[in-house]
């Protein structure tokens, strides 16, 4: 599944003992939980990870992205539209989360060291189709060189961002070609289709995106509690949309425990 909504929280200096990171780490699962159930309209998963010491707050949503879009894919114009709007309620839940975790840690503002509010694969997604959209209006005034540069690194970016889905949330975005470009300024007679090619065919160009995409957050070291390893609090659960569950679902939710972090 796609990730579609992170929140990232580091608090520093900020130690806290196994009840209270237990009892924080459940506190966040209620706040990611009522955060998916108010914004999201499909079925999510959602992973917290809490790690002691300066403090590390990872929290995930994951779930299929063209199922919660609105609208089809007609053109590039639309899918563009569609995933903004995606992205603002992924930025609306990661906003939630940050916030409301801070609150509850009851850090205060010296404490709170760095906060990221990430859209996830439809933030990847709407910078692929934007950079497509971007190679067709401007391809008049480009050299074929730079023409198959732009389409290259469309390719690694559109791959990249889709590497998670689904074969068929694929398929969604297998239609946005670079077609029927203007004859480039190096060759008037060139009037070749340059298509954007499909989903399947961009096999090997992996690990070239894996370079041009953010790298997972790796904080400097720093000093914490000598010779024991930091405890971690780690929980994963769904979330149903209201109207899929039972009434028995709504006050359900799995404990998350205390392990040792490696």
């Amino acid at each position: 599944m796609a990730v579609l909504a992170e929140a990232y929280i580091r608090l520093s200096p900020f130690y806290v003992s196994e009840e209270e990171l237990r009892r924080l780490g459940r506190a966040t699962d209620e706040i990611a939980r009522a955060a998916a159930l108010r914004i999201f309209t499909q079925p999510v998963e959602i992973e917290v990870e809490l790690i002691e010491g300066t403090l590390k707050g990872k929290i995930r949503a994951t779930g299929l992205f063209v199922a919660g879009a609105v609208g089809i894919y007609a053109s590039i114009g639309g899918a563009i539209d569609t995933t903004e709007k995606f992205c603002k309620i992924s930025r609306t839940f990661s906003e939630y989360v940050c916030d409301q975790f801070v609150k509850k840690s009851g850090a205060t503002r010296e404490q709170v060291q760095r906060i990221e509010k990430r859209t996830g694969a439809p933030g990847k997604i709407l910078r692929a189709l934007k950079r497509i959209e971007s190679l067709n209006k401007h391809a008049p005034s480009m050299t074929k060189a730079q023409i198959e540069l732009e389409l290259q690194k469309a390719t690694v970016q559109l791959d990249a961002a889709l590497k998670d889905f689904s074969p068929d949330e694929a398929k969604a975005f297998q239609q946005f070609k670079v077609i029927a470009l203007p004859p480039h300024k190096s060759d008037e007679q060139d009037k070749q289709v340059v298509e954007m090619p499909r989903v399947a065919e961009m096999v090997g160009v992996r690990q070239v995106a894996a370079t041009q995409n953010h790298s997972p957050i790796a904080p400097p070291q720093e000093h914490i509690r000598p010779h024991r390893t930091p405890r971690r609090y780690h929980n994963v659960f769904s979330v149903l949309p209201v109207e899929n569950r039972g009434d028995d679902d709504i006050k359900t939710s799995s404990l998350g425990g205390i392990e040792e972090a490696h």
